[in-house]
């Protein structure tokens, strides 16, 4: 994605704001932004900055060939990444790696990049959207809320600090 290019679609571009979808040659953006989430947000992720951190240029290729990575730039800066992949069934889709820098949130950016991974999910034929949020991240849960998820009654430790549990949220397209 050319940050100077239109965005795919018009969700985002407005006060510096544009949102995209990554492809592989958007390998370094993807691995700056979603580092500084792992290290900004440790609790709100399943995968660690350990491990992450450890990813070379091929595995960071791999993760925007494998998923639909969507990132925001203010003024040409990388500033946040939401992710949607392949769900368990045919018509579900799952949101997965969402994080805005914190500077940037409440200036609609987050449901800028939510709305990219809707957008997404709705073009590639699903009718659910399913996401697991961490217990207690309330900024995350009201912004899923306010854009229509509910809960599911599914619950699990986090895999990166099993002491935390997380929460199986849906949102259904149709």
């Amino acid at each position: 994605m050319d940050v100077e290019e239109q965005p795919t679609s018009d969700l985002a571009t407005h006060a510096g704001l544009v949102v995209g979808c990554a492809d592989e040659a958007d390998w370094e953006h993807v691995k700056t932004v979603r580092l500084a989430a792992l290290a900004e947000s440790p609790s709100a992720f399943g995968s660690t900055l350990e491990e992450e951190g450890e990813y070379d240029e091929a595995d960071w290729r791999d993760w925007c060939r494998d998923t639909a990575t969507f990132l925001a730039f203010q003024d040409g800066d990388p500033i946040g990444i939401a992710a949607g992949v392949n769900g368990t069934s045919r018509d579900e889709r799952k949101l997965i790696a969402m994080w805005l820098h914190p500077r940037h949130r409440g200036a609609g950016a987050s449901t800028a990049l939510l709305a990219a991974v809707q957008d997404w999910a709705l073009r590639d034929g699903a009718t659910t959207l399913m996401l697991w949020v961490t217990r207690g991240n309330h900024a995350a849960t009201r912004l899923y809320r306010r854009a229509g998820f509910s809960e599911t009654g599914a619950r699990k430790p986090l895999p990166s600090n099993p002491a935390l549990v997380e929460v199986q949220l849906a949102l259904d397209l149709r």
